[in-house]
């Protein structure tokens, strides 16, 4: 709020607290009780309301569900990239063998 609106409605606070003393003596129940109202809030401040924090969910199992999926992911990760260097493994072991047969005794290579 500008500093300049918030001094003019201080300025008004006497006469604010004129009409809540006014309203309190009035014939209408609901201004007395309006107007009582508002002065204990302001003199007192308004009642605390409690509310209920309690989670539904044990976190630390929704925690340790979320860290197994994640072990899972990675070991799926890393299962791929090692059957992708065993398939390299056997497909290089593989040449070396055929290449290997194409060698006579000698040492030379075949025809």
């Amino acid at each position: 709020m500008p500093e300049e609106l918030k001094k003019a409605m201080q300025g008004l606070a006497e006469d604010a607290i004129k009409v809540l003393r006014e309203a309190m003596q009035s014939d209408d129940q609901r201004a007395r009780i309006m107007a009582a109202s508002h002065v204990l809030d302001r003199g007192y401040g308004k009642p605390t309301q409690s509310v209920d924090l309690t989670a539904k969910t044990d976190m630390g199992a929704a925690h340790l569900e979320a860290l197994k999926a994640r072990m899972q992911s990675r070991r799926g990760d890393q299962a791929a990239e090692e059957a992708t260097l065993a398939s390299t493994l056997v497909e290089e072991h593989e040449a070396q063998t055929t290449h290997q047969r194409g060698i006579d005794a000698n040492g030379t290579a075949g025809p």
